[in-house]
């Protein structure tokens, strides 16, 4: 596992920051951090330290693996990143296409964020950016999940914890790689558990939720960036005013 972490330039900050970890998305088979510092220098643009994350992929390894990973990356996070000026109390998770799917496992379903050794607490949010959750995986996918565990352990939502964090939810109508029915079920769920959950669909299509975060794209009105930061905000004032 390799984690990159981003902080805005300037001085260290006099107060820790809180802390967006962010997992990307080439299902589950590919990509790497190399292409992503752009998403990591955008988060830290809202005033928070970003941690983007390297993780094993298919065929090393399959689910619930990733997830397992997932966790350990957190508890990472809880050990140093006070060390880059972060507050390893004050967290939210993110991420884009199969990261998304891997941040919603480790957030929504039980047991996972068990793992990291944290309470729940510290966990202050989820975002995900056109990420498959309750979904049934296509032929190509198919070895990468236990297909034969008929509780579908990798469907987000179908059973939810007991305390759940806010979330953000960016999907667009437009997309061909994930379709925006899973997002909508997945957002369904959690208010139908009374959780919080902010959805916002848009007329794009699958990459452009993350692209949003290359600049000058982040600038537009309806920018997904611009919804990430939002709710950054408000999910950690008045510390970020």
């Amino acid at each position: 596992m390799k984690l990159n972490v981003y902080r805005a330039p300037g001085p260290p900050p006099t107060q820790p920051l809180p802390v967006v970890v962010f997992w990307h998305g080439g299902t589950w088979k590919n990509g790497g951090l190399w292409r992503y510092g752009f998403v990591g220098r955008a988060l830290a643009k809202m005033g928070v330290v970003a941690v983007l994350v390297g993780y094993r992929k298919y065929p090393q390894i399959r689910y619930p693996t990733f997830v397992d990973d997932a966790a350990l990356a957190i508890k990472w996070v809880d050990e140093q990143i006070s060390e880059y000026g972060g507050d390893p109390q004050r967290v939210v998770i993110a991420g884009h296409s199969a990261g998304a799917h891997t941040a919603s496992a480790l957030a929504y379903l039980p047991g996972y964020w068990e793992k990291t050794g944290l309470s729940r607490q510290v966990l202050k949010g989820f975002i995900g950016l056109s990420g498959p959750y309750d979904f049934y995986p296509r032929p190509d996918l198919q070895p990468i999940f236990p297909l034969k565990d008929l509780s579908e352990p990798w469907r987000i939502g179908k059973q939810l914890p007991s305390t759940l964090s806010p979330a953000l939810v960016v999907h667009g109508y437009f997309d061909p790689i994930v379709k925006i029915g899973y997002a909508k079920t997945f957002v369904q769920r959690i208010k139908s558990a009374n959780g919080r959950v902010a959805a916002r669909y848009l007329p794009i299509e699958h990459m452009l939720t993350l692209f949003s975060f290359v600049w000058p794209l982040r600038l537009l009105p309806r920018s997904p960036w611009r919804s990430c930061r939002a709710f950054v905000r408000q999910v950690f004032e008045p510390t970020l005013e």
